[in-house]
């Protein structure tokens, strides 16, 4: 995987990226580096990966696997699934509901939702081709019910297994067909007999829902000897404690800030009795469940990605009570509708923008703070005081209202102590600080204790310094940070700024600062920059506690330091 041809023009962050994968993965034995997903992504890939394979053979192209070609083919993989689910699933939800509901249901599925990133901005994952079979497997079992025929059988145990094998967690997808149509202890009574009626049947489901499983076996077996491997290793679910409410509703990757009109869908459950009620017992059962699971996993805000992207897999599911409880909106006055229909566009706007400025790398779900989330919406460039936000979750002032008062703090480095201090090239009398690569932390930060009188009428405080860096080695970032900690050395307050994506754009020192292009992937090297950030004056602060002004080197690489200052104004 380290030897990727380096002239076949495939693109360098490819290069690094493999050379990554062996840095973090674990040898399985018998030789071989073992691949953590299972292979049903793939194979759902493979017609389209081929396409653009034979194409690329034809037209004299490398045909090395990575470029343009496959890339786009892939994205049109994650659009067929999309489309092939929601033909399925309108076709379902035309049993319950006209044309109009079932058409809106769907829209704003693809389009209130993070489905729209994973359809349009970040194809390959499992979740769109889950979407594609949680909905086959919904129409399957429908129609097993209504023909029970051999070959329903088979084809939904084959789904199901396949859904099992691709997403093990998502073995719960069996109570799709279990429960459906079960709503009292009579549909309960008439599920047994049919189960007695059909054994031979539920047999062959059962051998077609294992037999997706075996190539999975034989793959396991052939890299680690052994059929059966846990692939995710140290990875795991934490069952006492998982995080739902986070899950559910952080900005950073949880899944209503991302897919906002999904609240009428659970909002929906309530009413669906009256619409669909042979889907209420699967879908109250499934749901809590799948939350439950989803949100115990160690890393229940699922990064790489935009919003909580197992819930996808819901879609199919919760697309009957949203569609139920678009049609009781429909039955009421026109300042409803009104309502539901400015919160419905509001939906598509919110994940419209983000999806946008996430694709242009000017924000990012997976750390999305609230503040930073608020401030981003329906807006379509990045600041410098946007940046700061995403950072420490504190608004920045109006700095045209501020008042300087003085200059609490002052660090030049130009009295070398140590081997840190190298002489300044722009300055032949001073000196710079070099934290050194290895180093994560700094031995010589601004150290001062809080006294009241010293910040009489001081509101927010400047902190500011001048960096820059020779060289990047991997993704860690460096951090300037505000602290403030106790006697104890307990920290009371604790403020990060992200040093390398602002390098050069407070006074125009980089192009992209001049062409207004800031992302948050911003980066400069050997270019000496300024970067500040403001603090309110926190109110938890207390006479003697300390406070400092520090570099936290997560990466442990090289970074050059000066001017370290801490102004306060009114």
């Amino acid at each position: 995987m380290e030897q990727i041809p380096a002239d076949a023009g495939v693109h360098g962050g490819i290069n690094y990226y493999t050379t990554l994968m062996k840095k973090y993965s674990t040898e399985a034995g018998l030789g071989h580096w073992l691949n953590q997903y299972t292979y049903p992504v793939a194979l759902m890939e493979f017609p389209f990966f081929i396409s653009a394979h034979l194409y690329e053979r034809f037209a004299g192209l490398p045909g090395n696997g990575y470029s343009d070609s496959y890339k786009i083919a892939i994205s049109i993989s994650s659009l067929v699934y999309t489309v092939l689910g929601l033909l399925i699933l309108f076709s379902l939800l035309r049993k319950y509901f006209n044309y109009v509901y079932s058409l809106l249901a769907l829209v704003l599925i693809l389009l209130a939702t993070n489905m729209f990133w994973f359809t349009f901005g970040q194809a390959g994952m499992s979740h769109i081709p889950l979407f594609f079979l949680y909905s086959l497997l919904m129409f399957l079992t429908i129609r097993l019910y209504e023909h029970a025929t051999i070959r329903y059988f088979i084809a939904l145990g084959f789904v199901a297994g396949f859904i099992t094998v691709m997403r093990p967690s998502d073995i719960i997808c069996l109570f799709i067909p279990l429960l459906y149509g079960i709503s009292g202890r009579e549909s309960f009574r008439d599920r047994i007999h049919f189960i007695k009626q059909h054994a031979v049947k539920i047999f062959l489901a059962v051998v077609f829902f294992l037999l997706p499983v075996i190539p999975q076996l034989l793959y396991w077996k052939y890299i680690t000897g052994r059929y059966f491997y846990y692939s995710y290793l140290d990875q795991s679910f934490n069952w006492t404690e998982p995080k739902i409410i986070t899950g559910l509703f952080s900005t950073g990757n949880g899944w209503l800030p991302y897919a906002p009109v999904m609240v009428f869908a659970v909002a929906g459950l309530f009413i669906l009795h009256k619409t669909a009620r042979a889907w209420v017992t699967p879908i109250l059962v499934i749901l809590p469940l799948y939350i439950y699971i989803i949100y115990s996993w160690y890393c229940y805000n699922y990064i790489n990605g935009f919003g909580s992207r197992p819930m996808i897999h819901m879609y199919p599911l919760l697309a009957i009570p949203l569609a139920a409880f678009i049609q009781y909106v429909a039955k009421k006055g026109i300042v409803v509708k009104g309502l539901f229909a400015a919160f419905c566009i509001a939906s598509i706007w919110v994940v419209y923008s983000l999806a946008c400025l996430q694709g242009q790398k000017k924000y990012n779900s997976d750390n999305a703070n609230t503040r930073f989330y608020l401030q981003m919406l329906f807006k379509n460039k990045l600041t410098y005081e946007d940046m700061l936000v995403a950072d420490a979750n504190h608004f920045q002032p109006d700095t045209n209202r501020l008042v300087k008062i003085g200059t609490l703090a002052y660090k030049d480095f130009n009295t070398p102590v140590d081997g840190h201090y190298e002489r300044d090239i722009a300055d032949s009398a001073g000196y710079v600080y070099h934290v050194k690569d290895g180093e994560e932390y700094f031995a010589d930060k601004i150290k001062l204790t809080y006294n009241e009188f010293d910040f009489e009428g001081v509101k927010w405080l400047k902190c500011s310094g001048r960096f820059m860096r020779p060289e990047s080695k991997d993704f860690n970032p460096q951090f300037f940070i505000f602290v403030i900690q106790d006697a104890d050395n307990n920290y009371v307050y604790w403020k990060p700024c992200k040093i390398g994506n602002k390098i050069g754009l407070v006074n125009n020192e980089c192009s992209h600062a001049r062409e207004n292009d800031y992302t948050l992937e911003h980066t400069e090297y050997n270019l000496w920059g300024h970067v500040y950030f403001y603090i309110k004056m926190p109110e938890e602060i207390r006479d003697g506690q300390v406070i400092s002004l520090d570099i936290w080197n997560t990466g442990k690489q090289n970074l050059y330091l000066d001017d370290f200052k801490i102004e306060l104004y009114k």
